[in-house]
């Protein structure tokens, strides 16, 4: 397995990413069978579409640690016609609230920062961060272009997400102790729960520090998302 070739080369924590992992049929085997390895940490980013008290308890026993979401709005408007599928916001809250009744760490929130998309709603997440205790990390538009639609001008840039937050709340960035970090971490400067965390792959690239690897669907071993 080549978890367990990684392992032996030190590698401490896991991410199920996707499509859609909840989706995969033996989704429940796979994270069984992480949760037996002697890892720091086991995570999955979903969309939180199909998360049931049931299903996250299982996951829990079975090893998971924590639960990141993927959420570029909080409007349902504009989650319709960015999903394009029936999934609502009430649904992502709900999943959210899952996760922590079941015990699973503090959930994060990945929100895909574009011009014209959701710039007016980073100080609405921050609202969210502090009242649900979650953890907010805004992704600068990356141009992985697959799909030939990444526009330098959609990128809003790190420095631009924390100004416009701090339009409503203080802000006070505190560094990490992982050397490998890929985003920078903010805390609210009246003690407030929550944490704002920005990836800034494009304007603030971390490239040399990075020490990820990625596994395909098809199991091949990749370095870097591009």
């Amino acid at each position: 397995m080549i978890v367990d070739a990684a392992i032996t080369l030190g590698v401490r924590k896991v991410r199920l990413t996707g499509g859609e992992p909840t989706l995969y049929p033996v989704l429940d085997t796979i994270i069984s069978e992480l949760g037996r390895r002697n890892l720091d940490d086991i995570a999955m980013t979903t969309n939180g579409s199909l998360l049931d008290p049931t299903r996250a308890a299982r996951w829990k026993a079975s090893g998971l640690t924590r639960l990141t979401f993927s959420l570029d709005t909080l409007r349902e408007d504009r989650m319709t016609s960015i999903t394009r599928s029936k999934t609502r916001v009430s649904d992502v809250l709900r999943s959210i609230d899952i996760a922590a009744d079941s015990g699973l760490a503090r959930s994060k929130i990945n929100v895909v920062a574009m011009r014209g998309l959701n710039e007016d709603e980073f100080a609405d997440f921050a609202d969210l961060a502090r009242e649900r205790d979650l953890d907010i990390r805004f992704i600068e538009f990356m141009p992985l272009d697959s799909g030939r639609s990444w526009n330098p001008g959609r990128v809003v840039s790190e420095s631009e997400i924390i100004e416009s937050i701090e339009q409503r709340h203080g802000l006070e960035q505190r560094d990490s102790q992982n050397l490998h970090s890929t985003s920078r971490h903010y805390h609210f400067k009246d003690g407030a729960p929550g944490r704002i965390g920005v990836i800034a792959s494009v304007t603030r690239p971390f490239c040399g520090a990075c020490n990820r690897l990625r596994v395909t669907a098809e199991g091949a071993v990749r370095p870097c998302l591009f």
